[in-house]
């Protein structure tokens, strides 16, 4: 057979002039043989296939299907053709649609929107707008579901098929359409007669009269429905890069070379600083845009990108509008014809304007649609399963690292040398199974193995089909290492944070505000005591966990968290199975979905027990040392109350004893000192107990000689042992040279309590022994004193009892004198000092009191210290009388206290005595008279001791005179105080006469040095 002649007229048959529109190469075959359209014969003339190859298609025809194309390979030269006959009628015969598949194996056109667009069957329909007349092809009526025996409907009657909603927009479409020639597109939906929906794309041409006919509108429509599902994640990622180009203000610009004008983006436009533009720009007045110094760079770049294949970089100024330059870097690429020659430039980011004109809308897509693959990275692949046929486009080689020089690799050359060898079992079988089963899709995973040794990630889609009897498959590669990486690192920190929760012991909860069963982590059960794997929910573990009021104050602080946005803070206490009870603390805020609604509240709960017992220890103690404070400032008071009288009623009799009275009187007089005495040593006594309670006593340890504190306790001692009959033997302690560790005071009120308790609980005639012995003391050298005695000794049961306070054993209803809180104070002392204190006794032989203490090395030289000055006669003797009386100031606001002095003092006639009663009086007399011995009460009316002490201090007259303390102020703290702020000494009340002369004495002496 011939090839085809040229078109016959077509005469008034619409269908045939509409044919010879056709844009694609189509042949009619009728009674009078083969016509061509333009089309037609522009590929006769481009491939001049051999006169045989017409008998072939002849043949094929006669056994091919009307409602599928059919694939035919012509030979020689293989030229492929696939064509869908379709019948016109009887008067017109046979319409053939040729479309090349070629030698080579490309993908067709068709194919390529297939698999970028994932469109479905395409059918195609012809309608004369004037007559109504309309043809449709064997896939539309497929497409919607009418039989092809109904004929094809008419206008009216397929509008009705369009979905009702988008019925108005597509009866507007096709009125502007059928108004004005041209080509038009429209997507809407279709409901068949089956119910279902069908989305379909219609690409409409609609021609103008011509000799005699009407107006004609020619469609291809594509089925979508499919693609819509199945390329949904295709799409979004096309719209994110779509929307990634529009935040990002990316320039899309187009040179056409023929005709010398550049076409923009609306972003291009506003990087320039012009209003946007339907007609191209021309390229010189974008040239002129361009800084002068720049240009040149400019023109050089396009030049090389039309002589390369190259893509080519610049960096440029443009100006801006009207307000100065602007920095560009632009990027171009030469697009060529057939012939090689370079017809357009396009820029690196999608050009969305029609590419060419002469080129039709499909190969426009399909470049616009390579550029896009190549921005963000994406590799295509096609393979004929049953052809051996496989290609790649330049993406994939460089995703895979492979020059392309080598070509497409086999499929067992692609897993033996770039699948990584963990993953290369995974994909044989995968492989093996598909091309088994041939599954429409797939995707996979799997890691490559880069020449440098680098692993990278590649995500895999694949489309399956079947053509004509092959095996198709259609696929994309993507590198995804980033986003693994992104991920693991995600997960890492996740496992992290996991674990720190964990370990923290940290409970995360979550509230849907959907009415969704609340979420526990396993650590939030371990909180409530409850094993994880326990299938109870978390609202009945709350309430079998909380009481009534936890529970409302849980749900009042979900709802104001919910309602105002305030985070979520409650701490409650929460009972366990086992029935002991924790307190949790919860945090928590609410969170939002994408829109801003409230979604849940999430947060995380501690368990703070610790904390509380804590908080309530501390509290306890801050109570405690409040009452114990209270108790010091109470003891302290009835220190000071009590010491006042008791110092006129002990000064007073003192100084009644050094009269001449009778006998009657001295014994009056000495049952009134013994009895002051008694009550000031019960006060005595309880101060020491007192701070012993509080916070332990405050010591000033230092090396203390034994011999001396014993000599001084002795000397205190005697009158009492006279007065029972007891002899006190001390020569063998007196003559060992002993150190200790120790308070010297504290240590002489430890061995006048020990003493004394031996001589009153001593029988008559009794002994008292004080020994002195080395010992060891928990690894460390000490020295042991024992005070044992011949008494009437203790039975276990009273040495039980022997420390507690006030507890005298029964010795209250003997008559013997005392108060029971002695012994309490020297174990205190003893411990306090770091010592040890025991005792061993049996009842009818004595008992024997051990105290040890550490034992030092003896200073150079021993000194009394100042703490002692006052608290022991001194051995300082009187000196001699100076020249003049000595000035003697006493500032008291208590009468009596006054007159004792006063009194006393009388028997040192050299000292010249002045009183006053408050600071203000006392400063005045001793700016007056320069006094050289200042005695201050602590508590006066007007101002405290301590400063009035400074004030006078203040006094240059005052410069060399001796300050004393004379207070009833008691408390080791006060007298600290005191001696700290300038007072040479410290004396208590109340007086002892003899000892305050003795003390005067000592400071008269301390003036003549």
């Amino acid at each position: 057979m011939s090839p085809p002649a040229a078109p016959a007229a077509a005469g008034d048959d619409p269908l045939a002039l509409w044919w010879f529109e056709v844009p694609m190469p189509s042949w009619r075959l009728a009674a009078d043989g083969w016509q061509g359209n333009r089309a037609a014969q522009d590929w006769l003339s481009e491939q001049q296939p051999p006169p045989e190859a017409w008998s072939q298609v002849l043949a094929r025809l006669a056994e091919a299907p009307t409602d599928r194309p059919c694939l035919l390979t012509l030979a020689p030269p293989g030229i492929a053709l696939q064509f869908t006959p379709q019948a016109l009628g009887a008067a017109q015969g046979w319409w053939l649609q040729r479309f090349e598949l070629g030698s080579s194996g490309l993908v067709s056109v068709t194919e390529l929107l297939e698999l970028l667009r994932g469109h479905g069957p395409v059918g195609s329909l012809v309608r004369d707008l004037d007559t109504g007349i309309g043809q449709w092809d064997g896939d539309v009526f497929e497409m919607l579901g009418v039989p092809p025996a109904q004929g094809t409907p008419d206008f009216e009657q397929a509008l009705a098929m369009v979905h009702e909603a988008d019925r108005a927009a597509f009866l507007e479409r096709h009125q502007v359409l059928s108004a004005e020639p041209g080509r038009y597109s429209l997507r809407f939906r279709v409901r068949r007669p089956d119910g279902q929906t069908r989305h379909l794309l219609s690409l409409t041409e609609v021609l103008a009269a011509r000799g005699g006919h009407g107006r004609r509108l020619v469609s291809l429509l594509f089925d979508e429905t499919d693609s819509v599902v199945r390329h949904q994640a295709e799409r979004e990622a096309s719209d994110d890069l779509s929307s990634v180009l529009a935040m990002a203000g990316v320039s899309v610009w187009r040179v056409d070379v023929a005709t010398q004008t550049v076409q923009f983006n609306e972003a291009g436009y506003r990087m320039i600083g012009l209003p946007a533009r339907e007609a191209p720009m021309p390229l010189a007045e974008v040239r002129s845009l361009i800084h002068p110094d720049d240009l040149a760079r400019v023109v050089n770049a396009a030049a090389e990108a039309s002589h390369s294949q190259s893509v080519v970089d610049v960096m440029a100024r443009y100006r801006d509008g009207d307000s100065g330059w602007r920095r560009l870097l632009t990027r171009r690429v030469a697009r060529r014809d057939a012939d090689g020659v370079v017809r357009t430039l396009l820029g690196v980011s999608l050009d969305l304007s029609e590419l060419s004109q002469e080129r039709d809308r499909a190969l426009a897509l399909m470049d616009r649609m390579r550029l896009v693959t190549d921005a963000i990275g994406v590799g295509f692949w096609w393979r004929d399963l049953d052809g051996g046929l496989l290609e790649w486009d330049q993406q994939m080689y460089r995703l895979h690292h492979r020059d392309p020089s080598e070509g497409t690799p086999s499929l067992d050359e692609f897993l033996e040398r770039h699948v990584h060898a963990l993953d290369r079992p995974m994909l044989i079988d995968r492989q093996r199974r598909h091309i088994s089963e041939w599954p429409a899709t797939s995707e996979i995973t799997f890691r490559i193995l880069t020449p440098e040794g680098q692993t990278r990630w590649i995500q895999s889609w694949t489309q399956r089909h079947w053509r004509e009897g092959h095996r198709l498959s259609f696929g994309m590669h993507v590198d995804v290492t980033a986003q693994r990486e992104a991920q693991w690192q995600a997960e890492r920190e996740r496992e992290r944070d996991r674990f720190a929760i964990e370990a923290a012991g940290i409970g995360v909860w979550e509230v849907p505000l959907d009415g969704r069963q609340a979420r526990w982590s396993p650590s939030m059960y371990a909180l409530f005591g409850r094993p994880p794997t326990e299938s109870v929910s978390p609202l009945r573990v709350m309430a079998e966990a909380l009481d009534r009021g936890a529970l409302a104050d849980t749900r009042e602080a979900l709802r104001r968290c919910r309602l105002h946005g305030r985070d979520f803070r409650v701490e409650h206490a929460v009972k366990w199975p086992d029935g002991s009870q924790r307190w949790l603390l919860s945090f928590g805020r609410l969170q939002c979905d994408s829109a801003g609604q409230p979604m849940a509240v999430t947060g995380v709960a501690i368990d703070i027990t610790g904390r509380r017992r804590s908080e309530e220890l501390a509290r306890e103690r801050d109570r405690a040392e409040q009452a114990s404070l209270a108790k010091s400032a109470l003891m302290a008071r009835v220190s000071h109350e009590l010491r006042t009288p008791m110092n006129a009623v002990l000064g007073f009799a003192e100084l009644m004893a050094l009269d001449a009275l009778s006998a009657t009187q001295q014994e009056r007089l000495r049952c009134i000192r013994a009895a002051g005495g008694h009550l000031m040593e019960l006060i005595d006594d309880l101060l020491s107990l007192s701070r012993a309670d509080a916070a332990g006593t405050h010591l000033a340890t230092q090396p203390v000689p034994v011999s001396e504190v014993l000599a001084e306790v002795c000397q205190w001692v005697d009158a009492l042992a006279q007065a029972h009959g007891v002899q006190i033997e001390a020569r063998q302690a007196m003559n060992t040279a002993a150190w200790v560790q120790a308070d010297r005071r504290r240590l002489g009120q430890v061995l006048t309590n020990l003493l004394t308790n031996a001589i009153k609980y001593n029988r008559a005639g009794g002994q008292v022994w004080i020994e002195l012995s080395g010992a060891d003391l928990d690894g460390t050298p000490a020295w042991s004193m024992a005070v044992r005695d011949n008494g009437r000794g203790l039975s276990p049961e009273q040495q039980v009892h022997l420390f507690e306070p006030f507890n005298r054993l029964g010795a209250e209803r003997e008559g013997i004198p005392g108060n029971g809180i002695g012994l309490s104070i020297v174990r205190q002392l003893i411990t306090d000092m770091g010592g040890r204190l025991a005792v061993s006794s049996q009842i009818g032989q004595g008992s024997v009191f051990r105290v040890d203490l550490a034992a030092v090395v003896p200073p150079e030289q021993s000194t009394v210290p100042a703490s002692r000055q006052g608290t022991a006669r001194s051995p300082v003797p009187p000196s001699a009388p100076t020249q003049g009386p000595i000035e003697v100031l006493y500032v008291e606001d208590n009468a009596v206290n006054e007159l004792l002095v006063s009194q006393a003092l009388s028997l040192r006639p050299r000292f010249h005595l002045r009183t006053a009663g408050d600071g203000a009086e006392g400063l005045a007399l001793a700016a007056r008279h320069a006094p050289r011995i200042v005695l201050l009460d602590m508590q006066l009316p007007d101002c405290h001791g301590l400063e009035l002490l400074q004030r006078m201090r203040q006094l240059p007259a005052l410069a060399g005179s001796r300050f004393m303390a004379l207070s009833a102020n008691a408390m080791p703290d006060d007298m600290q105080a005191a001696l700290a702020a300038g007072f040479h000494d410290y004396w208590t009340k109340p007086l002892d006469v003899q000892r305050f002369l003795d003390n005067m004495d000592a400071q008269a002496a301390q003036l003549g040095r």
